[in-house]
């Protein structure tokens, strides 16, 4: 995938149309006495109420506090421009552009950095099954998805713009298996059939890759094929910002009977 274009034109904003509909107004009658005075009244009205639209809306360009009306840029802008925010969700709108493609975001303010994460399109997928598969590895987004890559509550261009906003990006995704590997196996004690993963730039990270091209895992519930359901936690972290979010799992140990797997997606945070 390229990189990101510039920042895109402004749209149409909201003093933008006060000003318009200001200048456009039919003429006032100017006929004697009380009714002229009454339409000046209320031209005066209308002007002043326009001036207020006008420098409401440049607040919100030179302050904005996330909320649809005014999206940030990231996080960190919110937390500047409102040091009081609260973790939670927010609007950004990274291409600085109409704020008709500002995504909803969620906003982590706890630790010493400032984290803002774009939001899986699907949480957790349902169990699945591939009884007779002969593909290794079979990967899931690929077979089983309309687009062939796990979505993302964002367009690609936004999630380019935070990919070069930020220094840093972390994702969790979670393997819940039955009977299948996902790291580890107890029995032949190797990573052979371990989890593969798709990055967003199209790298593969494995556990037998070279060290740079691979994940963390932080817990492997699926080691033991028992006939009770475990999981295993693959954490990403790194400086390298356009290789997240991932778009696909490749699962090896899969195809023989009673085995089953789900797919749970965390959010990506760009910190």
């Amino acid at each position: 995938m390229g990189q990101p274009g510039s920042p895109g034109i402004p749209g149409p904003s909201v003093y933008g149309a006060a000003m318009q509909g200001w200048f456009q107004r039919a003429p006032v009658f100017k006929g004697p006495g009380y009714q002229g005075d009454e339409a000046k009244t209320q031209e005066k009205e209308d002007v002043f109420k326009a001036l207020k639209d006008i420098t409401e809306e440049l607040r919100k360009l030179k302050f904005p506090d996330g909320s649809k009306e005014a999206p940030a840029r990231t996080c960190q802008q919110i937390k500047k421009n409102k040091p009081d925010a609260e973790d939670g969700y927010y609007w950004v709108d990274p291409n600085a552009g109409v704020k008709l493609d500002a995504i909803r975001v969620y906003c982590d303010f706890r630790s010493k950095k400032i984290y803002t994460c774009v939001l899986p399109a699907m949480n957790i997928t349902d169990e699945h099954t591939a009884p007779g598969a002969t593909q290794s590895p079979l990967w899931y987004a690929s077979q089983h998805l309309q687009d062939g890559e796990i979505p993302y509550q964002s367009k690609v261009v936004q999630i380019k713009f935070l990919q070069s906003l930020h220094d840093k990006a972390e994702q969790e995704i979670t393997f819940h298996c039955k009977n299948s590997v996902a790291y580890r196996d107890a029995q032949s004690k190797s990573k052979d059939r371990a989890i593969l993963l798709t990055t967003f730039n199209g790298d593969w990270l494995g556990a037998n890759n070279k060290k740079k091209f691979r994940y963390k895992v932080t817990e492997d519930g699926c080691q033991v094929k028992d006939g009770s359901w475990g999981k295993t936690v693959f954490e990403v972290k790194t400086k390298k910002t356009n290789r997240l979010p991932i778009v696909d799992v490749g699962i090896a140990d899969i195809g023989q009977q009673d085995q089953a797997f789900r797919v749970e997606v965390g959010r990506v945070c760009f910190s």
